[in-house]
């Protein structure tokens, strides 16, 4: 077990740590928290660090009950489209009990922080707007980046079903990986590898072999 830095004491939103109390399943420290209202709750450190948890579940409660509706994204009780999205795509790269964490979270696919925290979902419907119709969902444009303004889009299955075929697969010595795995593996700049295979037309074993000068 690795040395874990002590942040007992310390306050994360609404959260004051109390002390550490073992590892979770994924081996992440973890400890028990006091929150505000008075409930105690086990949190992951990393959890708390990305502030993707900062109370015991009444910080979100309440921004359903006041932000929601001052914002139009409460309806007869039901949360809107656009807060599951948000809501959603947390849980896909932060929860790893989630049945698809692997190609998110396990990914190191994350949330960029201007939509985390207090403001996140404020900032995000900022950014993306409401979804164009019910066909519509929240997308990744590069599916090996994160999620932020810059990368993301609302589209239709269809679109995106479109975009993720789009990726090129690259088999070499009988392995098949995406541009962005091989660059990882050999060493080399994705930009540098996409541009050799796209560009300049080198075969996949020149591309992949060949050093950078």
């Amino acid at each position: 077990m690795g040395v874990v830095k002590d942040i007992a004491g310390c306050r994360f939103g609404r959260l004051l740590v109390v002390e550490l109390i073992g590892r979770s399943s994924d081996r992440q420290a973890l400890w028990r928290c006091q929150c505000d209202c008075g409930r105690v709750k086990d949190i992951r450190s990393r959890d708390l660090r990305n502030g993707t948890t900062q109370s015991c579940g009444c910080l979100q409660r309440e921004l359903a009950g006041k932000h929601l509706w001052k914002h139009g994204d409460c309806s007869k009780g039901k949360i809107s489209a656009e807060y599951g999205s948000w809501t959603n795509m947390k849980t896909r790269c932060y929860n790893p009990h989630r049945a698809k964490y692997e190609r998110y979270g396990g990914r190191k696919i994350g949330v960029c922080e201007r939509w985390l925290g207090n403001s996140g979902f404020i900032n995000f419907l900022k950014d993306m707007g409401t979804r164009p119709s019910k066909a519509h969902s929240i997308d990744r444009i590069d599916n090996n980046k994160g999620y932020s303004p810059s990368n993301c889009r609302w589209a239709t299955n269809i679109e995106q079903s479109r975009n993720r075929s789009t990726t090129h697969h690259i088999t070499f010595q009988g392995e098949t990986r995406t541009i962005s795995e091989w660059a990882a593996a050999t060493g080399l700049n994705y930009d540098t590898l996409k541009s050799r295979l796209n560009q300049l037309g080198w075969d996949v074993e020149k591309a992949l072999t060949t050093p950078i000068r």
